[in-house]
């Protein structure tokens, strides 16, 4: 059941995603919380992403995420979208930093 839903949030994050693909290029916050959601909680607690939020270059946030991406097959376009994600965000950000 579990993976049931966390494939049915995939599948509706990616059709978002592309619809909003085509009118910005980057993406807008629902998008990017959905992400993180997916992509990097699964594994991380949002503090742990929270305390590197704006200490990292776009090369370490790069290099990063190709590397936790790696780990779950990632293509390039998902870690493209997490990249435009969490780079921008400062420390304590709201959207991956609980109040």
């Amino acid at each position: 059941m579990k993976y049931v839903v966390v494939s049915v949030m995939l599948l509706s994050s990616l059709l978002l995603f592309n619809v909003f693909q085509a009118k910005s290029a980057s993406p807008d916050e629902e998008v990017c919380k959905s992400y993180i959601v997916m992509f990097c909680t699964r594994c991380h607690k949002p503090e742990r992403i929270c305390k590197v939020l704006g200490t990292k270059t776009d090369d370490q946030w790069r290099a990063t995420i190709k590397r936790m991406g790696d780990y779950d097959e990632l293509d390039k376009q998902t870690r493209d979208t997490i990249f435009s994600c969490l780079s921008p965000l400062s420390l304590k950000d709201p959207m991956v930093c609980r109040k």
